[in-house]
């Protein structure tokens, strides 16, 4: 009986200390986890208008960039092999807008932040620059040539 009581009493306690480990390994996953809102076209547009402070990050190559980018964004290249320094340095007090030209590689870029940036919103233009285009947003630039695009 006496070692009955004991075996219950390990198994109790070792519950207890996982259930407790595991409340915290959520905690923390959730504490590095970015607040990303996937948005339209017409809901950045709204954003970058409404929002004082908000970072408009644009992934894409340098040369996409200089073409054709939404006025005042900054140029972070997904591809760069300092990408996640450059990121950390932008303002983390600030929200941000990201987008790339389809959103693949900003979505790409929502990875690689992931535990590594506090921004207090990240505004995810799922669709990206294409599409901020094709709504007729403003930009700054030229048109890309055919054998980029």
């Amino acid at each position: 009986m006496k070692t009955l009581l004991v075996i219950l009493s390990i198994l109790a306690f070792t519950t207890q200390v996982t259930v407790r480990l595991r409340a915290d390994e959520s905690r923390s996953a959730k504490d590095s986890k970015l607040a990303v809102k996937d948005v339209t076209a017409d809901e950045a547009e709204k954003l970058i208008s409404g929002t004082p402070g908000l970072i408009v990050l644009d992934v894409r190559t340098p040369e996409e960039y200089d073409h054709e980018h939404i006025k005042g964004a900054v140029n972070v290249n997904l591809f760069d092999a300092d990408f996640e320094k450059l990121i950390a340095g932008l303002d983390q007090s600030k929200p941000v807008l990201l987008h790339c030209a389809s959103g693949r590689r900003s979505s790409g870029a929502i990875k690689q932040m992931t535990g590594k940036v506090k921004f207090p919103q990240v505004y995810h233009m799922n669709e990206g620059f294409n599409a901020w285009k094709a709504a007729k947003k403003p930009f700054e630039g030229k048109p890309l040539p055919k054998e980029i695009k």
